[in-house]
């Protein structure tokens, strides 16, 4: 007798309450881990991989000690990702979910999908002649602003 034959005569005087006749065994996902990501700007401008190393304790088959296993997740940055973006890896325990923040840079500031550059001058500058001021760009190209 197989156990669909034995579920079709037997089935319905059991009990399966509280998770059916394996007890409610059923493994459970815990709740999101979140991390911070931190970016440079250009690695958010031209984008990149990054290797994330993630350790986890566990239980070893004897049930009495334990161990550590190390896990390399790759995050594959895309151009023009912005601060907040997440990244989710799904793994049997929890879900592991990365959040994209922004390094500070010397030069540049980010606004939404504009970079502003700040420039320090005297007024006299300003007055009298036309202000040149070369900018060192983030990809390889000269650019030169005038105000």
């Amino acid at each position: 007798m197989n156990f669909n034959s034995f579920m079709k005569i037997y089935g319905a005087e059991m009990n399966t309450a509280h998770g059916g006749l394996w007890g409610g065994r059923k493994k459970k996902q815990g709740a999101p881990i979140e991390r911070d990501l931190f970016l440079d700007l250009e690695d958010l401008f031209h984008g990149c991989a990054k290797k994330i190393k993630i350790s986890r304790k566990v239980m070893n088959e004897d049930g009495h000690t334990s161990s550590i296993r190390d896990t390399i997740l790759t995050v594959n940055v895309k151009p023009g990702w912005t601060e907040g973006t997440k990244i989710i890896f799904s793994h049997v325990p929890a879900d592991i979910v990365f959040v994209v923040r922004q390094k500070s840079h010397p030069r540049f500031e980010r606004q939404n999908n504009d970079l502003i550059y700040t420039v320090h001058t005297s007024l006299k500058k300003v007055r009298c002649c036309s202000l040149k001021q070369p900018v060192k760009p983030i990809i390889n190209a000269s650019v030169s602003n005038e105000a």
